[in-house]
C-alpha cells in the first residue's frame, strides 16, 4: 500500500523538545475550535544547516495533548490522540504553510467526553482553517501580498 507524500506524518513533524513546548504555552497565540484549544508559535530557525538559498522552507511541528484530569484512563487518552493525529494528517494540506520560520502548534483536547472521529475531524479542520488564515501572509515570504491585503 503506497501513500502520497502529502499524507505522511513522520516523527520529525512531532514536537518533542521540552523548551519549545514551554515556550509555546508561554508566548504562543491561543485559539479555540471545539473540541480543541490550539496554541501556535512561529519562531526563526536557529540551525546552521539551513541554507540561505532555500526560501519558504519552514517546518510545521505539532503536539497533541489530552488532559489526564478529564480522561483518567490511558486507553481513552490514546484513542483521542490517535484520532486527532489522523485528522491532522488528513487535513494538513489545508494549512499550506510556506514561510522561512518554523511553526509549532499544540492541540489540547478540552472536551470531557470521548468524541467520535467525525467531531474530532471537523474540529481539527476548523482549527487548521483558522491557522491558515492567521499565517497566510507571513512577513518573510509574502511581503508583497501582505501590502496588497491591507
Amino acid at each position: 500500500m503506497t501513500t502520497t507524500q502529502g499524507y505522511k506524518f513522520p516523527k520529525r513533524k512531532r514536537l518533542t523538545d521540552k523548551r519549545l513546548i514551554d515556550r509555546i504555552f508561554k508566548e504562543g497565540v491561543a485559539d479555540f475550535g471545539y473540541p480543541f484549544r490550539v496554541v501556535s508559535l512561529q519562531h526563526s530557525k536557529n540551525t546552521a544547516a539551513d541554507s540561505p538559498g532555500n526560501e519558504c522552507c519552514g517546518e510545521v511541528k505539532i503536539l497533541i495533548s489530552v488532559r489526564k484530569k478529564q480522561h483518567k484512563r490511558a486507553v481513552e487518552r490514546n484513542l483521542l490522540k490517535r484520532r486527532s493525529r489522523e485528522a491532522f494528517r488528513l487535513n494538513i494540506n489545508r494549512l499550506n504553510y510556506k514561510c522561512q520560520q518554523d511553526l509549532n502548534i499544540a492541540f489540547v483536547y478540552i472536551s470531557d467526553k470521548v468524541a467520535d472521529y467525525k467531531t474530532i475531524e471537523n474540529g481539527m479542520a476548523k482549527c487548521i482553517e483558522k491557522l491558515a488564515h492567521r499565517y497566510a501572509s507571513c512577513g518573510d515570504c509574502h511581503t508583497a501580498d501582505a501590502a496588497v491585503d491591507l
